[in-house]
């Protein structure tokens, strides 16, 4: 009976104390984390579409340029002259991998259909898109 006892003592000190010792999940103190790519819906500067890719290319007033892609049919996408969003998850904010529904007013009505954030264009990228799509 003395053994067990003996391990239930050092087990009831051991495991408390181990419980506090450091780990190596989690961020490394000092190391960054990459910012969230996020825009505001209601600074959007410009914007393009292509038929060919389904997507839409918006600037925002800073600058950045996002690349969305329809997630189904949208039609009046092409001759679009102005576009609104209605990020799914409220707000007036958009991110990498958020969707939306995109809002396509028409002289027959408004349109409507789902958009996803696919990436942040570079500069570079921005350059390399034909001329006619980029916003």
């Amino acid at each position: 009976m003395r053994p067990f006892l003996i391990a239930a003592t050092v087990s009831a000190v051991i495991l408390p104390i181990a419980s506090c010792a450091p780990t190596t999940s989690g961020p490394t103190p000092g190391a960054e984390t990459p910012a969230r790519r996020c825009f505001y819906t209601d600074q959007i500067s410009n914007f393009r579409t292509s038929d060919a890719t389904r997507s839409v290319y918006v600037k925002t007033y800073r600058g950045d340029v996002y690349a969305l892609s329809a997630l189904g049919p949208c039609f009046g996408l092409d001759s679009a002259s102005t576009l609104a969003f209605a990020p799914r998850m409220g707000g007036s904010q958009l991110c990498l991998g958020d969707s939306a529904d995109l809002l396509l007013p028409s002289a027959s009505g408004p349109g409507q259909c789902s958009v996803r954030v696919e990436r942040s264009l570079t500069a570079e990228d921005v350059e390399a898109l034909p001329s006619r799509d980029r916003p």
